[in-house]
């Protein structure tokens, strides 16, 4: 369909770069290091080279995408333009987190348009999740292709056209993580950083407070039995499939006694018709597959890094919370990190464990992606499109 056409040319360029970095780096550089053409030092340092080359291309071309899109393309971006138009800097009629009302002051000094605002901003969130993924994946173009394809109840990339103020907290997170786990900074230091960071984090959106028992269970109680995390995630997908879920009675309660203002949307929107689902959830499913295979493929010592930790526990919150959409964005904390933690656990892994997790990986997500938009397209035809809107697309660099 032709409203479809600037995904379709995008994920062209995404997956055929992947493919690319796979056949150079996976196929052709293994046959010369094993025919004795090429060594086995000089044949990491090329696979590193094409991989970062490619990713830093391909990278900028999603940011682009994302960073030039028009105002109406994603759920919530009208609403921040209108937030960043508004001479009070008011987010649907409120007032918003402190921090995020600064950054929408700043940036109007310089007299930016609309157009201005959308683009830094997209510009410093994609920052950090580049920087994440380039100082610590080990295969650059693989996170780069699960971050466009996978995701919980949305995939990543759709999420990241439509949210603005939470997709900022979740640049600031990045760093702040990157500095506590894997800076060189010695541990005073690193702990001022990284808490100050979080607090920029924190004051930008709310909702990363979510975040904090994990952060401190993955430093200072990482899980590192494979038995436990099967248990865990087997026992918390039971309960959503027999509709055990003490969530929304909790959050009822608490929410009756605070008032957390704009937040109060996260309590009641729901993924409906849970009760069909059963044991055959597909917002939960695929993922839980994932943590299976990384849980499979992983070491004791390297459950204990801090990405495979939130990725493992972003599935147990995700089989938890299936009742309530906006949960699936609260655990973007630690969901995200999904991109990363799954190609380093597969990484220098045999084939055979290796090529059933891409199959899965490439088929399931691109047909769910694809579903994702053409349903849109239904949908906006029908005018009864919901969710994050991203169809049709349309862009100020390059036009419609």
């Amino acid at each position: 369909m032709e409203i479809l056409q600037p995904y379709i040319y995008l994920y062209a360029v995404v997956i055929g770069a992947f493919l690319y970095c796979l056949y150079r780096c996976d196929y052709l550089e293994v046959r010369k290091r094993k025919d004795g053409s090429i060594t086995d030092m000089r044949f990491k340092r090329r696979s590193k080279k094409i991989d970062q080359r490619v990713f830093l291309i391909v990278a900028t071309i999603v940011l682009l995408f994302i960073a030039t899109r028009d105002k109406s393309v994603g759920t919530d971006t009208k609403s921040y333009v209108y937030f960043y138009e508004s001479p009070v800097f008011w987010y649907n009629g409120d007032k918003t987190d402190l921090l995020f009302e600064y950054f929408g002051r700043l940036v109007h000094l310089f007299e930016f348009n609309s157009e201005g605002f959308i683009f830094i901003s997209a510009a410093i969130y994609c920052s950090g999740l580049y920087f994440v993924i380039w100082k610590t994946a080990n295969n650059r173009m693989y996170s780069l292709l699960l971050f466009m394809i996978a995701g919980t109840s949305s995939i990543f990339f759709f999420l990241y056209l439509s949210m603005i103020r939470q997709a900022l907290a979740l640049g600031y997170f990045f760093f702040a993580m990157y500095i506590l786990f894997d800076s060189n900074v010695v541990k005073p230091r690193r702990y001022i950083y990284a808490g100050l960071l979080y607090l920029v984090v924190l004051l930008t959106h709310g909702s990363s407070l979510f975040a904090i028992p994990f952060i401190f269970m993955a430093y200072y109680m990482p899980v590192t039995s494979k038995r436990v995390w099967m248990v865990v995630i087997l026992v918390s997908y039971m309960m959503s499939a027999l509709d055990i879920s003490l969530v929304k009675s909790i959050l009822g309660f608490v929410f009756s006694y605070a008032n957390i203002g704009h937040y109060s949307g996260y309590e009641n929107v729901d993924f409906g018709m849970i009760d069909a689902k059963g044991w055959f959830n597909m917002n939960l499913l695929p993922f839980m597959v994932l943590s299976f295979f990384i849980i499979y493929v992983s070491k004791k010592s390297e459950l204990k890094d801090y990405k495979i930790q939130f990725a493992l526990w972003s599935v147990v919150m995700n089989n938890i919370f299936y009742d309530n959409l906006m949960w699936s964005r609260l655990i973007l904390y630690l969901s995200l990190y999904m991109v990363i933690a799954l190609p380093n656990a597969l990484y220098r892994k045999q084939l055979t464990l290796q090529l059933p997790t891409l199959c899965f990986v490439l088929i399931y997500y691109i047909y769910k992606t694809t579903s994702q938009l053409i349903s849109q397209a239904i949908s906006l035809r029908a005018f009864s499109a919901m969710g994050n809107i991203i169809i049709p697309y349309q862009s100020w660099l390059w036009g419609d």
